[in-house]
C-alpha cells in the first residue's frame, strides 16, 4: 500500500516534477523512488498507532525521493517535495479543509491526535515523547522531547532532511489555516519541539 501510495502522489503532482526536472528525468522517477523506498519501509518502527505511521511514512518518502535524485542538495530536494505535498493539499475541497480545521481544534480530536503519536502500547523507545503543554477553546500546543521522525531519519542516515520534514508542518497550516507558531524543533537542535495552534 506504501509503495502504491508513493506512486499516486506522484502521479497527482507530475507537473511539479517536470516543471523542476524535467520531462524525462519526472518519468523514471516513480520506478528510482519505489527502488530507494523499498528497503526504507522495514526499517519504520511499529508504534501501534495508525496517527504516527502515516508521518513516519511521508518521511521514508522524502528519504526515497532524495535517494533517486542523486547530485541534489537535501534543501533542494526537500523544497521541492514540499512544492509537490503543496499541489496535493491545494486539491483538498473547501468544505474539508475547513472541516478539518473545526475537528483540529475540538479538545476530543486533539486529546486522540496527540494519543496516537505518543500511545506506549508497544513500548516502544523508537516513538515519539511529549505532553500537551496548551489546551483551550481554539488553541491546542504540545511539546515533543523526543522525536520518532528524527530517530528514524538518523537510522537511515538521512538526518540532513530532518528541517525539510519540520517545514511540512507550516505547510498543513497554512492550507488548513490552523495557525502553527514554533520556536524551534528537535531536528533544527532546539531541545524540544513546541507546537502552538491557536485559531485566527
Amino acid at each position: 500500500m506504501d509503495v502504491l501510495l508513493l506512486r499516486l502522489l506522484l502521479w497527482l503532482t507530475r507537473r511539479v516534477w517536470e516543471d523542476a526536472l524535467g520531462a524525462t528525468a519526472a518519468r523514471s522517477l516513480p520506478a528510482d523512488a519505489v527502488a530507494a523506498l523499498r528497503p526504507l519501509l522495514p526499517q519504520l518502527p511499529e508504534l501501534g498507532r495508525p496517527g504516527a505511521r502515516d508521518f513516519l511514512v511521508a518521511t521514508a518518502y522524502l528519504v526515497a525521493l532524495h535517494r533517486a535524485l542523486p547530485g541534489r542538495s537535501a534543501a533542494e530536494n526537500g523544497a521541492l517535495f514540499r512544492a509537490a505535498c503543496a499541489s496535493l493539499l491545494e486539491r483538498v475541497p473547501r468544505p474539508v479543509r475547513k472541516l478539518r480545521k473545526w475537528l483540529f481544534f475540538r479538545p476530543w480530536y486533539n486529546r486522540r491526535l496527540f494519543a496516537s503519536l505518543v500511545g506506549t502500547s508497544t513500548g516502544s523507545t523508537e516513538g515519539f515523547v511529549g505532553a500537551i503543554a496548551e489546551e483551550g477553546p481554539g488553541a491546542f500546543g504540545v511539546d515533543y522531547t523526543e522525536c520518532a521522525l528524527q530517530k528514524y531519519l538518523a537510522r537511515v542516515g538521512a538526518s540532513e532532511l530532518g528541517p525539510h520534514v519540520c517545514a511540512l508542518d507550516f505547510l498543513e497550516s497554512e492550507v488548513f489555516d490552523l495557525g502553527l507558531v514554533r520556536t524551534g524543533t528537535l531536528m533544527t537542535g532546539a531541545p524540544r519541539c513546541d507546537f502552538r495552534w491557536r485559531r485566527g
